[in-house]
């Protein structure tokens, strides 16, 4: 959806949104880049502290691994419906509901006192990524007009690699002085901040899509990307040919196929959708994992 500016406001160019002062849109962006730097931030800054976090609970280091994995598969999870969330709910009010379960899910894994708690609200602040992750683009794409729309993505995409990479030098900064859990609350009040601003700053209009959340389709995507990533990655340690490797494998491609057939109207159509969609759309998700998890496992 096009934008043009008149005088000192931006405007949808199909009306569908009050007009913005001009001035707020490098507001939108600032609101929008520290976002996306703490989503990415969170994927690899706790690499340095899995050490510490084991002795402290006293479990083997594989175990403590699913800190960082149970965070990185959330999000690979709920991209995709986060995003369909977004174009009916709005992407503003979702990206800002973002920042509110990150910052929660921060404090709660900062208090954790087991492994098995920390594990499960690195589930909750990955579901707070997401939401962050999946509408970041959108808004900096609907704010900013043409001329400067390739422009402040680039900035966005800046702070994706900037998050990504500065994780583990802040992270270990913060476990040497502070302890692992400082780790998590540094989040904490750049997201409350971040919270209030995107209050006041963010877009708020719903979107005019009318077309019904696909809760089967998401469902059966999350579970098939959930079981093939964990198969995948888990075969180093467990083995190719090792039953819950294969296993896993076969159920996630499954999965796909179905998923991928139930959203065709004729036989013809889901064959040439399973050639296409199958190849591309299934790998989106994990492209962002794999590029994640390899900047984490390589520092």
């Amino acid at each position: 959806m096009e934008q043009v500016c008149e005088g000192s406001m931006i405007r949808e160019g199909s009306g569908g949104r009050a007009p913005v002062p001009r001035v707020h849109k490098w507001w939108v962006l600032d609101n929008v880049a520290v976002g996306t730097f703490m989503a990415t931030l969170d994927g690899s800054i706790a690499n340095v502290g899995l050490p510490t976090i084991s002795n402290t609970f006293h479990v083997r280091l594989a175990s403590v691994q699913w800190v960082i994995t149970a965070y990185l598969l959330t999000i690979c999870a709920l991209l995709p419906s986060t995003g369909k969330l977004s174009d009916q709910l709005g992407r503003g009010r979702l990206y800002n509901l973002g920042f509110a379960l990150f910052a929660a899910g921060s404090a709660l894994c900062a208090v954790s006192g087991s492994v098995e708690m920390l594990i499960g609200m690195r589930v909750v602040q990955a579901v707070g990524a997401s939401l962050l992750m999946a509408n970041s683009q959108g808004l900096v794409a609907t704010t900013f007009g043409s001329r400067e729309r390739g422009r402040a993505l680039g900035i966005i995409g800046t702070t994706v690699s900037l998050g990504t990479l500065s994780g583990p030098a802040i992270g270990g900064l913060l476990l040497e002085h502070f302890g692992w859990p400082a780790i998590f609350w540094v989040n904490v009040p750049i997201g409350v901040a971040a919270f209030f601003a995107g209050w006041r700053i963010l877009p708020k209009e719903r979107s005019r899509v009318t077309e019904p959340f696909d809760v089967p389709g998401a469902a059966m995507f999350a579970v098939g990307i959930t079981g093939l990533l964990y198969a995948v990655f888990g075969a180093e340690s467990r083995g190719w040919t090792f039953f819950p490797t294969v296993g896993g494998i076969v159920a996630a491609l499954l999965i796909f196929c179905f998923f991928i057939c139930v959203r065709c109207v004729s036989p013809i159509r889901c064959w040439i959708s399973a050639c296409t969609e199958f190849a591309c759309f299934p790998l989106e998700a994990p492209r962002r994992f794999c590029r994640l998890f390899h900047c984490s496992a390589s520092m």
